[in-house]
């Protein structure tokens, strides 16, 4: 289909994704609960490859990632959703309705503490929602189910930044969230918080390319070594976060706040990092006060990700830096360096040899010394 009609926009692409392809990941998810995670696995796998595809990420990327910036609930919180909804139709039926006296005997097994339907929703209430109570010992009301779905929903976005807070790829992700301590002329400037479930704005950027290259920003679905030496491969060890080293200077790891805001080892890359700071300042005239504030790197990319002014822009630049690095190899320490070396001398002793430039012992050495403490 992007064949014919080119790269999807994910708002679109949401609109597809519910009338095309959401009713068969929800077919009968009202009478089959999912007592467990392996029931919904292969269903799961078909709404991750969609939204990979769509937002042009990779297929390591973070699961919470995926629901958090389209807005779609996980999966298997919206099958328990929809099976509450049916449970709460049953409840509204005539007594003598058979739907209602079927859901009448199994909160009757349940109680006898034997498997029924009811018993399965409460295993499924047990994995998804632990703190959602439900009270199936007495008469349930159809009204309390209201509140109960609501709690649901709840405990989804709750799921959701729970894994943002605690994930280190979510980084970028924890900057629409948090609030960054800026001079006093910058706070207007920056976007309210958004939800955590909800469809974020950067998605509707017009550039498929400046689009993918922001998403991958913050789902941290990108090239730089932080991420892409996390792997395991079948010819490389899982490489420690400190020896990650850029591929352009090697003095620092690289991450989206190196390569972005402070990598000197390629005179193109900054360049166009000045150029960037040359159209901040003329959409943001007090900008020089961010960069001589006590804001940290990563508070400072932030602020850039969140002003609604400079999305355009941004996209684009960042657009380009992964474009700078894509064109030079992954740099991989050798794992001596950073297998055997104990001692903060036999380290740096190593690190000169493999360092591009043999004039840079100098910050080596307080690069290495930042790295051990």
């Amino acid at each position: 289909m992007e064949n014919r009609c080119g790269s999807f926009p994910p708002r679109q692409a949401r609109r597809i994704f519910y009338g095309r392809i959401d009713p068969y990941l929800v077919n009968g998810c009202e009478v089959v609960l999912d007592v467990n995670a392996r029931t919904t696995a292969s269903l799961e796998a078909v709404l991750h490859d969609f939204w990979r595809r769509i937002l042009g990420v990779h297929d390591k990327s973070t699961v919470a990632f995926l629901y958090s910036e389209t807005g779609i609930t996980p999966l298997p919180y919206r099958r328990l959703l929809l099976a509450l909804r049916y449970f709460r139709y049953l409840l509204l039926l005539p007594d003598r309705h058979y739907g209602h006296l079927a859901v009448s005997v199994a909160l009757d097994l349940a109680r006898q503490g034997k498997p029924s339907w009811m018993s399965d929703l409460l295993h499924v209430f047990s994995r998804l929602a632990p703190n959602v109570h439900l009270n199936w010992r007495g008469d349930v009301e159809p009204t309390s189910i209201d509140d109960i779905m609501d709690a649901v929903k709840l405990a989804a976005s709750t799921s959701l930044a729970t894994v943002i807070d605690h994930s280190p790829k979510g980084r970028p992700l924890r900057g629409f969230y948090t609030d960054i301590p800026l001079p006093l002329s910058l706070r207007p400037l920056v976007d309210k918080p958004p939800e955590t479930l909800s469809f974020k704005s950067y998605l509707d950027l017009p550039i498929p390319a400046h689009r993918k290259a922001i998403t991958r920003l913050v789902m941290s679905s990108y090239i730089f070594a932080v991420e892409v030496l996390r792997w395991r491969e079948r010819y490389r060890k899982f490489v420690p976060r400190k020896w990650r080293l850029c591929r352009f200077c090697r003095l620092s790891v690289e991450d989206e706040v190196h390569a972005l805001l402070s990598c000197t080892g390629h005179i193109e890359l900054m360049h166009r990092r000045g150029r960037f700071f040359t159209e901040v300042t003329a959409i943001v005239p007090t900008f020089h006060e961010l960069r001589t504030s006590p804001c940290t790197g990563l508070e400072q990319l932030w602020f850039l990700m969140r002003v609604p002014d400079l999305r355009y822009t941004f996209a684009k630049y960042v657009h380009d830096v992964l474009d700078f690095f894509a064109t030079v190899p992954v740099y991989v320490p050798p794992p001596p360096l950073w297998e055997h070396c104990i001692d903060l001398d036999q380290c740096l002793f190593i690190y000169i040899f493999v360092h591009p430039s043999p004039f840079a012992w100098i910050r080596s050495r307080e690069t290495l010394h930042s790295y051990r403490h």
